[in-house]
């Protein structure tokens, strides 16, 4: 199972958590095509009780190559209409214990 995750969405400098935003993901290729097999923007959803925490499963049914690096956006906008926005790459590698893909921050 994929998911994608943003941990303590907060507020500029107030540091307030928000729990209120609209957050969505968009996996592309090197080619900035959106992947296939799955439905995008990705939209995240917020973990009831947490403090600024959003998440999604990923379908199993999105086609990802691992030699390719793929680009993940996320976007996020509060109720307020303070936005924010990221842009990771992203890497297919294989679990240690199963042979289920997962994608994972490149650095």
């Amino acid at each position: 199972m994929n998911s994608v995750s943003i941990e303590l969405l907060r507020v500029g400098l107030r540091d307030l958590p928000v729990n209120n935003a609209i957050v969505a993901a968009e996996i592309t290729d090197a080619d900035g095509l959106p992947v296939t097999g799955v439905t995008q923007p990705i939209e995240l959803n917020y973990i009831e009780g947490s403090a600024g925490n959003y998440s999604a499963i990923i379908d199993d049914a999105i086609e990802l190559d691992k030699a390719q690096v793929y680009t993940i956006t996320v976007k996020a906008e509060s109720t307020e209409g303070n936005k924010a926005e990221w842009t990771q790459p992203l890497k297919v590698v294989d679990r240690t214990i199963t042979d289920e893909r997962k994608l994972s921050y490149v650095p």
